[in-house]
Parts: structure tokens; C-alpha cells; sequence
């Protein structure tokens, strides 16, 4: 699992990494190309102390490797294109729910995860029609989020049980 801390370094890490993931299968007569895409975990305005915990849970999910920014940037997580972003909404100086739109219409074949102080089921409906597959509890430790990334990777959809009691 590989830390990065800028979109330089994620950007420089996927290149090499989609470079090194392209082989030549020869056959008779034909050529071709297999490339294998680069599959990122990005951690976007998570509180630096519990970046430990998501390493655990997502070593437990078996999750891809990851990256991590100190805010949600659009822009930046359109052109890493992460497999997987977890993102804590609860403190954006915007409007949350827009910034799901947002990041849901650039990344439409992202599994996106929200990791959220607010256990409630009203938030959580919200959050879904905004564009989450997950809503994950800030209170759950990590083999809870383990079992709450691995659902949403594997059904698409996944409410923390803590916000669906709510």
C-alpha cells in the first residue's frame, strides 16, 4: 500500500504504474497490448489521524493502494480517476451534497464513500441521491469500515447499520 500526498505523486505513481502494467502477448501472426489500469483508493479530507485506521480497513477489504489530499478538488480526482474515493463532507465550506453531484457526474464509475460525523437516515438518503454508494459512521472503528468498504465495492450500496437505526 503506497502513501502519496500530492496529485503530483499520484499522478507520477499511476503513470508508472500503468506503464509497468502494459504487456506485449505475442501469437502467431498477431500482436497485441494488455493494459492494466491502476486501481486508487483516495482518502479526500480525511483527518490525518485516522489515516492509520483506513489503512487497516482497507488492507482488510482488500481495497487498492492509496492516495491522499487534504481537500476534495474536483478537478484533481477527475484526472486520478480513483476505483474508490472515501470522503469526509462534514466540514466543506460548500454545500455537501453538491460536491456528491459533482464528483459523481466526473468519476461515474467510482465507488464513492462518505465517512460522516451526521447518523442520520434523512443525511444518508440525501447523500445516496446525491451520488454515494456508501455512508460510513466517523464512530466505526476498522474492521467495521473493512466490512463497509467491502459491501459497497461488492453491491454498490452500503449504509453504516449505526445510521440506518438513526
Amino acid at each position: 500500500m503506497r502513501n502519496l500526498e500530492s496529485l503530483d505523486d499520484a499522478m507520477a505513481f499511476t503513470f508508472r504504474h500503468k506503464i509497468s502494467s502494459v504487456r506485449t502477448i505475442r501469437s502467431p501472426g498477431r500482436h497485441a497490448t494488455l493494459c492494466i489500469m491502476a486501481c486508487i483508493t483516495c482518502l479526500a479530507d480525511i483527518d490525518t489521524r485516522q489515516v492509520e485506521t483506513f489503512r487497516l480497513a482497507l488492507k482488510s477489504a482488500r481495497a487498492p493502494a492509496i492516495v491522499v489530499f487534504a481537500r476534495i478538488e474536483v478537478g484533481e480526482l477527475r484526472d486520478i480517476a480513483p476505483a474508490l474515493l472515501i470522503c469526509d463532507i462534514d466540514f466543506l465550506a460548500v454545500d455537501s451534497l453538491e460536491v456528491l453531484r459533482q464528483l459523481r457526474f466526473v468519476l461515474p464509475q467510482c465507488t464513492i464513500v462518505v465517512y460522516t460525523e451526521t447518523e442520520s437516515l434523512e443525511w444518508a438518503h440525501e447523500c445516496h441521491l446525491a451520488g454515494a454508494n456508501a455512508i460510513l459512521s466517523k464512530n466505526s472503528i476498522a474492521a467495521e469500515l473493512a466490512t463497509g468498504i467491502r459491501a459497497a465495492l461488492r453491491s454498490g450500496c452500503f449504509t453504516d447499520p449505526r445510521v440506518a437505526a438513526a
